[in-house]
């Protein structure tokens, strides 16, 4: 969704595209509540969690910025310079993880090739303090309803911030805020307790996929309504984000369940599943890949005295870096991920 979302933006239905971030957030919130919850009394949980959130997050991202910044700097020229000024008075902020809030307070400033760098930042925010929140409450009923609680505070104080606080061109503030997008995690952290049965919700249990139709179909009587797909609007600024997180946790809950033939076969393809294994690279790679693709294609177009229109330069690229991207993921999970994923501890 996000790759398509980038490479092909001038196809419609892509430009809802950027929403695969918030699927990843709910996916990543059921993923990591079960790597916790079941292991709160191991008195070395913290060390095991925060080991294997490293060995498998760290070294390629590391590894890539410092082979980007490396290149930027070596490589800048008169032409992007202003390009230079940022990273070289913001470089260090990525290897904190906290580049989405450099974003938020330079978002007039900012250069693109690192931008989708902001989920890193906020996942790394949330894997960095969701343990302690968890060890803090321990009770798992008290961290369900707290989790409700939070859900609807962050709505809420999203909802006034947009009101009273946000220029109409900053809806991006929005987005790469931490607070503000912990909604979609929180998300699937209810669909663990309700799956595993941890919080028995009853009848509301049949309800989860009719709210998540209902979620569906308001975000689809916005477009029609406003023939906008993206992020940059009232809308999706203020309560969208909570409906996309409640439509993305009633189709994991609905997948989980297992009785979709449809959601079945698609989560059995194998070009998925291994497009899966090595998503974590192509993610990464993907925006300035296809950034440095458009500076190649105008050399070689501008050598042989060939004029494309962006449309066709445009798509030319994105079928030359779709296919490099997936082989460069491939070779990276390969030969240089899976080393460290070797070290990880298996039950967390």
């Amino acid at each position: 969704m996000v790759i398509c979302y980038h490479y092909f933006p001038h196809i419609f239905i892509f430009n809802f595209g950027w929403s695969g971030v918030d699927l990843f957030f709910v996916l990543s919130g059921f993923l990591i509540t079960g790597r916790l919850l079941p292991y709160l009394d191991d008195k070395k949980i913290l060390l095991k969690f925060y080991r294997n959130r490293f060995l498998r997050i760290v070294p390629l991202y590391f590894s890539f910025l410092i082979l980007f910044f490396a290149c930027w700097f070596l490589l800048n020229s008169k032409e992007t310079l202003n390009s230079f000024k940022f990273y070289n008075n913001h470089w260090w902020q990525f290897f904190l993880f906290i580049q989405n809030w450099v974003f938020a307070g330079n978002i007039h400033e900012i250069k693109t090739h690192l931008l989708h760098l902001w989920s890193i930042a906020v996942e790394e925010q949330i894997y960095l303090l969701f343990p302690l929140f968890l060890l803090f409450i321990r009770k798992k009923k008290i961290i369900f309803f707290t989790s409700v609680a939070l859900i609807f505070s962050v709505l809420i104080y999203r909802c006034i911030f947009v009101i009273f606080f946000l220029a109409d061109d900053e809806y991006n503030k929005i987005f790469w805020n931490t607070f503000f997008r912990l909604d979609s995690f929180l998300a699937g952290v209810l669909v663990y307790f309700v799956y595993n049965k941890i919080i028995k919700v009853g009848k509301l249990l049949y309800a989860l996929q009719w709210i998540g139709l209902i979620c569906l179909a308001l975000i689809l009587a916005q477009i029609i309504i406003t023939t906008d797909l993206e992020k940059n609007n009232p809308f999706t600024a203020s309560y969208g984000y909570t409906i996309i997180a409640i439509m993305y946790a009633s189709l994991l809950w609905t997948t989980l369940l297992k009785k979709n033939k449809l959601i079945k076969l698609i989560t059995s393809a194998r070009f998925l599943r291994f497009t899966g294994k090595i998503s974590y690279c192509m993610y990464i790679i993907h925006w300035p890949l296809f950034l440095t693709g458009f500076a190649v294609l105008n050399k070689i177009f501008s050598f042989f005295h060939l004029t494309i229109n962006n449309n066709a330069m445009q798509l030319i690229n994105a079928l030359c870096c779709i296919p490099l991207t997936y082989f460069l993921s491939y070779i990276s999970f390969k030969y240089f991920e899976s080393y460290f994923l070797r070290k990880k501890l298996t039950h967390i």
